[in-house]
Order: C-alpha cells, then sequence, then structure tokens
C-alpha cells in the first residue's frame, strides 16, 4: 500500500503536470517529497540526475547536503553545503 501511494506521489510531481516549472524545480520537488517520506536513497537519485543536468543549482546542492546529513554522512554533507553556499555567493 506504501508503494503504491508514492507511486501515485511521484506521478503528479511531473514536468507534465507543473508546467512552467523547471526542470530542477521539479526535481527539488520530488526529492523533498521524498526526504519527507524518509526515501533518502530515492531522493538522492532525484538531485544526482537534476545535478547532472544543473551542476550550477544552489539549491538542489543544499538538498542533497540534507540528505547526506541525515543519513550520517557529515563530510559528504559538507560539501555539499559548501557548494551550495559557493554558487549562491556568484549569483549575487
Amino acid at each position: 500500500a506504501e508503494a503504491a501511494r508514492a507511486q501515485e506521489a511521484m506521478a503528479l510531481i511531473t514536468p507534465a503536470a507543473l508546467p512552467g516549472s523547471s526542470k530542477s524545480g521539479v526535481a527539488l520537488l520530488r526529492a523533498g517529497w521524498l526526504f519527507q517520506e524518509q526515501l533518502y536513497a530515492d531522493a538522492r537519485r532525484e538531485l544526482v540526475t537534476a545535478l547532472a543536468a544543473d551542476p550550477d543549482e544552489p539549491t538542489l546542492h543544499l538538498l542533497l547536503g540534507q540528505i547526506y546529513d541525515r543519513i550520517g554522512l557529515g563530510d559528504m554533507a559538507t560539501r555539499e553545503f559548501i557548494e551550495a553556499r559557493d554558487l549562491s555567493s556568484r549569483r549575487q
């Protein structure tokens, strides 16, 4: 039942269902929902895929850092937080 609910929710969070949203924005929504549901491996997969297409989006790095922090990968979390900070400062 939980797997079916997750699949239904993810089917609603797609580029087609959210016209006008960027691919990174959709990935953030998907990963955020997965993070909330404690599906960390799936959330990480969404973010890594999104980062391959948009490596300069700081919010993707920030959420990935939060996932790493939550699962106890502190060094990786720190690297992502630093990357997010550096990318954000370049945009200002």
